[in-house]
């Protein structure tokens, strides 16, 4: 997926953004889980995260509620674990440096 986002024409990816969105979701719900179970032993994975990030940011996403809007549109499960709307400004917060994160952070036992 890195090799096809690094290649590919901004005119393409301009007309899959929204299911970019929802494939790195997912990636990064992954990378979440990884990072949890091999905390200390390894770097964290961040990938996804950031292409995450970066996906929010072009679409003008802000707040959790217009991400989960699109992500609706496709095959979409909420988790229990973490809170999503902190998660995601967790994420954009880690990535996207002008983004202003409300002020809200995931409680520690979930980081």
């Amino acid at each position: 997926m890195r090799k096809v986002m690094d290649t590919v024409s901004v005119d393409v990816l301009n007309q899959c953004r929204e299911a970019l969105l929802w494939m790195c979701f997912y990636g990064a719900r992954f990378e979440w889980r990884i990072n949890l179970q091999t905390k200390c032993l390894s770097p964290p994975r961040m990938w996804f995260s950031k292409a995450f990030a970066q996906q929010a940011e072009i679409l003008g996403l802000t707040e959790w509620p217009q991400a989960q809007k699109i992500l609706r549109r496709f095959v979409f499960h909420e988790f229990l674990e973490p809170y999503l709307p902190l998660w995601f400004d967790e994420a954009l917060g880690a990535h996207i440096p002008r983004y202003k994160s409300h002020q809200r952070t995931l409680p520690i036992e979930s980081v």
